[in-house]
């Protein structure tokens, strides 16, 4: 398992360790999302819509906690349920997702990525991610 939750008083702190890219930053993606629902998402019924968020840094630090952040916008405006993406784009210096979008929406806690912490070596992508709820509870 690459991707683990922890409930905090003020929220979630997620453990993300992967082997390649792509998984990393999947999990990433996926954290935000299931911080932001609570948990996964029931499917629902899906009309062939797509949410893209993107994010752009000089490195895969920077990268990754400004993806989180478009993700949780993203949840937030969004007009349904996301999910997590089926692919992603790697160009020099962007990660790109389009999350799949389903109705109805459910309903989605506000808050915020407080901290980022990552590490990356070859084989090696690793992240401890921190979100806190809004109000400080959930």
């Amino acid at each position: 398992m690459t991707l683990g939750l922890n409930e905090t008083l003020s929220g979630i702190d997620a453990t993300i360790s992967a082997t390649d890219r792509e998984t990393f930053f999947r999990d990433a993606i996926q954290a935000a999302l299931s911080f932001a629902y609570g948990g996964v998402p029931p499917l629902g019924d899906s009309e062939g819509q797509f949410v893209p968020i993107q994010a752009v840094g000089n490195d895969d630090r920077s990268i990754v906690g400004e993806l989180v952040k478009e993700c949780l916008d993203a949840v937030q405006n969004a007009h349904g349920t996301l999910h997590a993406p089926r692919w992603l784009a790697f160009d020099v210096g962007r990660v790109t997702a389009n999350l799949p979008l389903t109705k109805p929406a459910v309903h989605a806690r506000e808050g915020k990525l407080s901290r980022a912490d990552s590490e990356f070596g070859p084989g090696h992508f690793s992240a401890q991610l921190q979100f806190e709820t809004a109000t400080g509870n959930h």
